[in-house]
C-alpha cells in the first residue's frame, strides 16, 4: 500500500558485529517515521522549533507580488476539487508551475535534492497566492494509493468547503508537505 518502511538491518544472526547498534539505529528511524506520520505529533526540526534548513525551504506561503497573504489570498479557487455525482468530491487539475530551484532553495536543500528531485513546483491556491518550492518527489508522494497533497487540496477547494482557507490551514498544508519531505529523507539524512 506504499506505506513508508524502515528496512531491518541485514545480518546473518544477532551475534554479528555491530548488529545491536544497527538495529538500534533502525528502531530510532522507525520512531522518527512514526512521529512524521502522526499529524498531531510535533516533530522538532520539521513542524516545530527551529526548522532544519532543508525543511524550512519547503512549501513557503507566498504571493505573486511578494506581500503577506491576506483576505482573498486564502481562497482556494485554482480548481483542485469539485462535486461529482452525488456528494462525491472529485479531484481537479489545479494549478502547479514546475520550475528549477532558485539558488537560495538549492543551497538550503543541499544534499536532500537527489532524494527530493531536481525539479520543484509552486502550488497555487488561486491566481495570486501559492506555496513556493514543493519538490516533485513530495508532490508525487502517495500513501494508501492517494497523492497526499493533491487529495487534501481537493476537499478544501472553496466551492467544496464553502469558505476560504484559514491562515492555520495554509500553514497546516506547509507542515504536512514538510512531514512528507521528512519521511522521504528519514533514511538519507
Amino acid at each position: 500500500m506504499e506505506w513508508p518502511r524502515i528496512p531491518l538491518p541485514d545480518w546473518p544472526d544477532g551475534e554479528a558485529e555491530g548488529a545491536a547498534e544497527t538495529l538500534a539505529a533502525s528502531a530510532a528511524r522507525g520512531r522518527e517515521l512514526a512521529h512524521l506520520l502522526d499529524p498531531d505529533a510535533p516533530v522538532p526540526g520539521v513542524t516545530q522549533g527551529t526548522l532544519r534548513p532543508e525543511i524550512a525551504a519547503i512549501a513557503v506561503p507566498a504571493t505573486t507580488d511578494g506581500r503577506n497573504m491576506t483576505g482573498d489570498d486564502f481562497a482556494l479557487t485554482a480548481g483542485w476539487g469539485h462535486y461529482g455525482t452525488g456528494d462525491a468530491v472529485m479531484p481537479g487539475q489545479g494549478r502547479i508551475v514546475e520550475r528549477e530551484y532558485t539558488e537560495d532553495e538549492r543551497a538550503a536543500l543541499g544534499d536532500a535534492i537527489p532524494t527530493l528531485g531536481e525539479k520543484t513546483l509552486d502550488v497555487y491556491l488561486n491566481d495570486h497566492a501559492f506555496w513556493r518550492n514543493v519538490p516533485a518527489a513530495i508532490w508525487d508522494y502517495k500513501l494508501g494509493g492517494y497523492q497526499v497533497l493533491k487529495k487534501w487540496l481537493s476537499y478544501r477547494e472553496s466551492d467544496v468547503l464553502g469558505r476560504a482557507l484559514t491562515p492555520e490551514e495554509v500553514l497546516y498544508f506547509a507542515k504536512m508537505t514538510r512531514r512528507v519531505g521528512g519521511m522521504l529523507l528519514v533514511n538519507y539524512m
